[in-house]
């Protein structure tokens, strides 16, 4: 909630007091979050103007900001002019949130108005006539002409009805220092505030989105379950054609049979393939059969791991949004990124750095051991590379076919968390399959990331790795099916 009119009239007469300070330091911590440090005979002032949405004020400020790593535009135009200058006035444009700030150089005078309006506060930097020099964000105004070069104009009058301004706060204080500390202390505590908030909401976007994921998934599995519920049917079409295989010939469209059932003999009409043989109608019949019972078993198996996840996900998801605004909330943990990979989710990177993902997409596919640990899998050679020295950390578990080509494989981990048996049993297997032995028995080494380089001159994907323990796997249908049947983070 910025300051009202009558709340900056209330600060800007206090400021008044500044005025004949001589302009030591500039500081914009952000386009508009200004320092102005200003030196009178045995004290500094630091003057804080605040232009941003929601917050715009303006007072002296005793917290400390840290700079942006590259100085800002405005910053530079602002020391250029007012640096050395004296702060003549500090005055308040009638009946408006905009203040403006005159200084008194020793050819010419500056003034710096700041425009406290909310939603659209700005600042511009303004010549003895009146001309804009420079401001600090692109004015949003389709009303003024707020260019570089144009007459500045002040804000456009606004209609305000009787009783609609709210009371006014600090008016019980005198001074400059006791009015900006109020206000400072007032604002502190509102921006610590909007900043859990902001953490908050950072939390929950990737659970709702890996919310959104797994219902669509189950979704998705539920539709696989239904169609193989045909299965039944398709034992029976083939028990049915076997036995009376004598009865049908090639060509036929269409067969009528009967069939003994408990309820008794029923003659039943069964569509046919004319351009198969008869055997080869029974064929088709079973291998449908055979599919369909795979697939459903397999998609059983998925909605019950998908189901139990998306119950983890709803209530981590309940325990965050049950935070207040203090952050407070008895018991819950508010470590989500467990959940959604978030702390070893890739930086965004300049098109120049190394190619660790395609379009945003994460460079591995995510599975869930049957530990509940995740695993991480390379999508190819070079993603292996962004894996393993840009998502993994050094005490994560690193993975990899002995002597042969395949993807990279790591078991993230917390603090003092180690994998467990089955997620190493699991990763070994996954670090089989996505490898050029693929349904052989291969030697699968482990390690730490730290203990794996890069090979020099080598291509994408490239390492040697030390302090290895190597195992040999063979082949697991049942558990490589389970783990190929659940993966959450296949971008």
């Amino acid at each position: 909630m910025s300051l009202s009119q009558r709340e900056i009239g209330l600060a800007t007469r206090a400021l008044g007091e500044l005025a004949g300070g001589v302009v030591q330091k500039i500081q914009l911590c952000a386009p508009l979050r200004l320092f102005i440090e200003l030196r009178r005979p045995g004290q500094s002032d630091r003057l804080f103007v605040c232009g941003e949405s929601g917050a715009t004020r303006l007072h002296l400020s005793w917290d400390k900001e840290s700079s942006p790593a590259r100085p800002l535009a405005f910053q530079g135009l602002l020391r250029a002019h007012l640096t050395g200058t004296r702060l003549t006035e500090i005055e308040q444009l009638v009946d408006e949130r905009a203040v403006t700030l005159t200084f008194q150089g020793r050819d010419c005078a500056r003034r710096l108005v700041a425009e406290l309006t909310g939603r659209h506060g700005n600042f511009f930097l303004l010549d003895d006539a009146g001309k804009i020099l420079g401001l600090a964000t692109p004015s949003a105004s389709t009303r003024r002409d707020l260019r570089v070069g144009a007459t500045y104009q002040p804000p456009l009058p606004v209609t305000r009805g009787e009783g609609t301004e709210r009371p006014a706060r600090f008016e019980g204080l005198r001074g400059a220092e006791a009015i900006s500390r109020a206000i400072e202390a007032t604002y502190r505590a509102i921006e610590a505030d909007s900043r859990r908030e902001a953490e908050r909401q950072a939390r929950l976007k990737p659970l709702r989105a890996e919310l959104k994921r797994t219902e669509r998934a189950i979704e998705r599995a539920r539709g696989d379950l239904q169609r193989c519920g045909a299965a039944e049917d398709e034992l029976r079409r083939g028990n049915l054609l076997k036995a009376n295989q004598h009865l049908i010939a090639r060509g036929q469209r269409e067969a009528r049979l009967v069939e003994y059932t408990p309820e008794g003999a029923r003659e039943v009409t069964l569509q046919l393939d004319p351009a198969l043989t008869p055997q080869q109608e029974i064929e088709a019949a079973f291998r449908r059969y055979r599919r369909w019972t795979s697939g459903r078993e397999k998609a059983a198996a998925r909605i019950a791991v998908l189901e139990e996840r998306l119950r983890a996900i709803e209530a981590r998801l309940a325990a965050v949004e049950a935070v207040d605004a203090k952050g407070e909330a008895a018991g819950v943990d508010l470590d989500v990124e467990g959940m959604a990979g978030g702390r070893h989710r890739p930086k965004p990177t300049a098109p120049g750095d190394r190619e660790a993902r395609t379009r945003g997409a994460l460079p591995f596919r995510e599975f869930m051991s049957a530990a509940g640990q995740r695993v991480w899998v390379g999508r190819s050679a070079r993603h292996n590379d962004a894996l393993t020295f840009k998502c993994a950390k050094g005490n994560d578990l690193w993975l990899h076919v002995r002597g042969l080509s395949g993807s990279h494989v790591v078991i993230p981990l917390k603090r003092g968390e180690e994998a467990s048996e089955e997620t190493l049993r699991d990763a070994c297997q996954l670090a089989r399959h996505f490898s050029s032995a693929r349904d052989e028995a291969a030697e699968v080494s482990w390690t730490r990331v730290k203990f794996v380089r890069r090979q020099k001159d080598g291509a994408p994907g490239a390492v040697t790795y030390s302090q290895e323990r190597t195992r040999l796997i063979r082949p697991d249908k049942k558990r490589l099916s389970r783990l190929l049947g659940e993966p959450f983070a296949d971008a």
